[in-house]
């Protein structure tokens, strides 16, 4: 037996029980199709109906009892939206049922017998929604049914005519569904030609085949078993259906179309005879290998089923095809689809049957290509003056190519191309035609090309604007060319396009064009789609004249105010901008003047539009307008990068404070301003004899104070290289700063220059007033001896602070307290670096206080906050001399080195003179007074002391006060 796949063995089981639509089938051959009776009731608004007939179709493929009679059917209704009884009908009585719209699973039974002997013989069901208003349209295909252990009978008979043996015969039964052989059954005897079989109520498979000689003939069926029926089958073979001749043909037919081109269609219907297919061939089966020389592209496939044991097929040959072909149609039917023949059975060769595949039509290029071409047909170029065609090349992808240029169809006769040619439309159109001929003699659709000769579009008629160098005149709105550096009489130069404003104009300067002098050529665009169509026109040249040199003119730089700087030399016939201005500026003499230093302005000559004289504007000059040579010295306010004295030395800086009527003017109406001073290096100008006060408030003496509004900051900074000095050269001179901020930078030495002694500090910080000391400045040199007054270098007093932040103070000695600073009557040092060493105190007069305080003294009410910097160096560590306290009364010239002294007069790096203040002591103990200090970054040693507590008993002795040491210490 010929093996069936599962797809097919199901296909042909549904094409013999599947019926009509709306019917509900029964296997009862002697029952036809009825019409439906009357709705049953119900309101069809929200319900639909569909009628139960009865009915079957018969397929000579099919075995079924020969007394099988259907004596009811029940239809049951599940999975539903409500509950639905089951119907009973006999099979001349339809029914019509309506059901509630929804999904419904029904399910059809069909019964045998009556009374005891009923039996359900056959089942089917099938899920099925209904619609409000709808009759509905499904099939449901019964199958034969049984309980478990129902079973019928199967018999067969095979009966041969001639010959009277045969080499081998064999039945076999199979499950439909698995194609699993059930029962084999050996017919070769005639004692085994005739029997039966019990089998389970259902459907089977049956194959019976008979061998002689090398050929072979049989039958295939479906096989329907009932409960208690008998279901039986009858065969009879001769020599005729042994040794029959089986052969195929294919209708006439002609698969037409282009190779490359998709749309191949045609049905090719092949008839067996003395043969059947053995299977079922399914719509859309691929049957392609069937084909020998079927063309690439091209594919065959089943157009309709065709059942097992039919004899005729339909199949559809569709795609594109990749190559020609004019060969009749070879096909070859391969066994495995066959019932008998054992070897492929080949279609009878049928010349009416076969391909008539032409040729793909040749395709053209041409070499050059471009502006030549539009819409693909026309063409040209000039090319000094003559019209030249383009290099035309042929392709083909099957086949010979031939082709005549007079406009009549190419034959086999016609020109034969071989390589590229040359197309000349000139003076009238030329048709290209081609075709490609294949050596079978197919001839493949014309190729047709149009060459068609453009002519030029109109010469442009410009004229050059020289003022705004531009072209003028021109058509508006329309494309034209401009080609430069022009070096012949066809245009091989460089070329620039230039869409033109609406007023007609091409801007000569933004097409690149450099150098002059020049000759340029200017055409105007073809254009297309025209009718006919028109190429560029002829060129209009031009020939620019040189551009004129730039001029020669001179600059003047501004001065300190920086808007007089001038460009001179020029005259009326030259224009200016500034560098980075759009428009020019006419010149109106011989100078222009009024111009911003560190501004780069452009100078040339006018464009001339005289006739006959015509030039365009000149190259231009660039001219740098510099600011003045400005020295870096000088006073500037509040951060303006302008000057507003060149003072170069302090006495020049306090003749502008004291005279200078801007100043004034400022002090008297406000508000506070800052002031930078920047001193040149040396000595010179930078003397003091007397008391300087820098005074801030509206009470003073314009004659001798240098005056400020209150608040105001003056910076004093020194030169960037080498040190400004400011020299005190008399005994009671001295800086004196009040109700405004003196700020000390940068290379400045303030020091004591002559040998006598002196009577004051250096700088005396007044009330309301901040001195700020920075890296690089030294205070020096002060020899101080007045008993009644401290401080030496620096003396703060009246609410006034010292912000120490760096520089040093040095070599100063005092007569009574603070060698180089002292801090009384309410007065801050704040010091958070710098050095204060190498000054010295001695006293002459014990009784007033003795000496107290090398370094810093403070008393009444003074606070000192120290979070870093130096006191009392050490030479080892490079920091200079320590500070020291000599009580024996020698000030002039050297002073002795003392350590420190003990009790009331002590404190040679600090002396504090304080009743109240408390403190941690070097263990960490709150106390109120000691003899020692804890050290600041390892530079105050144990030489602090505090006037007014007696170290032994604690006592009160002179001169209480609320000095306060703070700060950092540790």
């Amino acid at each position: 037996m010929k093996s069936m796949s599962l797809k097919r063995l199901i296909h042909a089981a549904g094409m013999i029980l599947a019926v009509g639509i709306l019917t509900l089938t029964g296997c009862n051959n002697l029952l036809a199709d009825r019409p439906a009776s009357a709705d049953t009731g119900g309101d069809t608004g929200s319900f639909g109906r569909f009628t139960i007939t009865t009915g079957e179709e018969t397929n000579a493929r099919t075995l079924v009892p020969a007394s099988l009679t259907f004596t009811k059917y029940v239809v049951s209704f599940s999975s539903g939206p409500e509950t639905k009884a089951d119907v009973t009908f006999q099979p001349l009585d339809p029914k019509t049922v309506t059901l509630a719209t929804g999904s419904w699973t029904i399910t059809l039974t069909a019964y045998t017998g009556t009374g005891a002997a009923e039996k359900a013989a056959a089942r089917g069901s099938k899920a099925v929604t209904i619609a409000a208003g709808d009759n509905g349209a499904h099939a449901i295909t019964l199958k034969p049914y049984g309980e478990t252990g129902a079973t019928g009978t199967f018999t067969y008979s095979v009966t041969l005519t001639s010959p009277a043996t045969i080499d081998s015969s064999e039945l076999t039964i199979s499950a439909v569904n698995t194609a699993t052989s059930l029962h084999t059954v050996d017919v070769t005897t005639a004692a085994d030609r005739i029997g039966s079989k019990q089998l389970d109520a259902g459907q089977y498979l049956l194959n019976i085949w008979v061998k002689k000689d090398g050929n072979q003939t049989g039958r295939t069926e479906v096989l329907h078993i009932y409960p208690g029926l008998t279901t039986a089958a009858s065969y009879t073979f001769s020599n005729a259906d042994i040794y029959r001749a089986a052969s195929a043909s294919a209708a006439n037919v002609t698969l037409s179309g282009t190779a490359g081109t998709a749309g191949v269609t045609g049905d090719v219907v092949i008839t067996l005879t003395n043969e059947t297919f053995a299977d079922a061939i399914l719509e859309d089966d691929d049957v392609t290998p069937w084909f020998t020389g079927l063309p690439a592209g091209l594919t065959a496939e089943a157009k309709t089923d065709a059942a097992a044991g039919s004899s005729s097929i339909t199949i559809a040959i569709t795609g594109t095809p990749g190559s020609s072909s004019a060969a009749p149609l070879s096909i070859s039917i391969p066994a495995t689809v066959l019932i008998t023949s054992t070897a492929a059975l080949a279609v009878t060769a049928n010349p009416a049957a076969k391909f008539a595949i032409l040729p793909k039509a040749p395709t053209v290029s041409t070499n050059p290509t471009g502006d030549g071409f539009i819409d693909h047909n026309y063409y040209a170029v000039v090319k000094a003056g003559a019209y030249v065609g383009p290099d035309v090349t042929l392709t083909a992808a099957e086949g010979a190519i031939r082709y005549t240029l007079d406009g009549m169809t190419p034959t086999a006769s016609s020109t034969l191309y071989s390589g590229v040619f040359t197309v000349k439309p000139f003076p009238a159109d030329t048709t290209l035609n081609a075709v490609a001929i294949t050596t079978d003699g197919l001839v493949s659709a014309p190729l047709t090309q149009l060459f068609r000769l453009k002519h030029p579009i109109a010469t442009p008629a410009g004229t050059i604007d020289y003022e705004n160098e531009t072209i003028t005149g021109l058509v508006a709105g329309k494309y034209h060319y401009i080609y430069h550096d022009y070096t012949g009489n066809y245009l091989t130069g460089t070329k620039s396009s230039a869409g033109t404003a609406p007023g007609g104009i091409v801007n000569i300067g933004s097409q690149n064009i450099k150098a002059t002098p020049n000759t340029i050529a200017l055409t105007r665009a073809g254009e297309s789609p025209t009718t006919p169509p028109t190429r560029d026109s002829e060129p209009q040249y031009f020939t620019l004249p040189a551009r004129p040199a730039a001029p020669a003119v001179g600059d003047v730089a501004a001065t300190v105010a920086g808007n007089d700087g001038q460009i001179t030399s020029t005259t009326t016939a030259m224009e200016y901008k500034l560098s980075s201005a759009a428009a020019w500026t006419d010149c109106t003499g011989t100078s222009i003047t009024g111009l911003t230093a560190g501004s780069s302005y452009f100078v040339r000559y006018k464009a001339v539009t005289t006739t006959g004289s015509e030039a365009f504007a000149s190259a231009q000059a660039s001219v740098e307008i510099q600011a003045a040579t400005v020295t870096p010295y000088g006073i500037w306010i509040d951060g303006n990068p302008t000057k507003i004295s060149a003072a170069e030395t302090f006495d020049d800086a306090l003749t502008y404070f004291k005279t200078n009527a801007a100043h004034i003017a400022r002090v008297n109406a406000g508000p506070e301003t800052d002031y930078t001073l920047k001193l040149k290096a040396g000595t010179d100008g930078n003397s003091i004899s007397a008391q300087t006060r820098l005074w801030g408030g509206t009470a003073h003496d314009t004659t001798s104070d240098t005056v400020f509004y209150t608040d105001s900051t003056l910076t004093i900074e020194g030169p960037d290289s080498g040190t400004a000095a400011i020299n005190m050269t008399a005994a009671a001179a001295y800086l004196y700063p009040q109700n405004i901020t003196l700020k000390l930078k940068n290379n400045i030495t303030i020091e004591y220059t002559i040998a006598t002694t002196n009577t004051e500090a250096l700088i005396a910080v007044g009330t309301g007033a901040t001195l700020e000391m920075n890296d690089t400045v030294l205070i020096t040199g002060n020899k101080h001896t007045n008993t009644a007054m401290g401080g030496s270098g620096v003396r703060v007093a009246g609410s006034g602070t010292f912000n120490m932040k760096g520089g040093e103070i040095s070599g100063n000695a005092a007569g009574r307290r603070g060698g180089g600073v002292a801090v009384y009557d309410n007065g801050t040092f704040n010091m958070s670096g710098g050095k204060i060493v190498g000054n010295s105190m001695y006293t002459q007069n014990q009784a007033n206080g003795g000496a107290s305080g090398g370094g810093v003294s403070l008393f009444s009410r003074a606070k000192f906050v120290k979070t870093g910097g130096i006191i009392n160096g050490s030479t080892a560590d490079g920091d200079g001399a320590a500070n020291t306290v000599d009580t024996n009364g020698t000030p002039a010239g050297t002073f002795a080195t003392n350590t420190g002294l003990s009790g009331n007069n002590a404190g040679a790096a600090v002396f504090v003179n304080n009743t109240a203040t408390s403190y941690k002591d070097s263990s960490g103990n709150t106390s109120s007074h000691t003899t020692a200090f804890p050290r600041q970054n390892g530079k105050v040693t144990g030489n602090i002391s505090y006037d007014g507590l007696d170290t032994t008993t604690g006592t009160t002795s002179h001169f209480p006060g609320n000095a306060v040491l703070t700060g950092t210490w540790e």
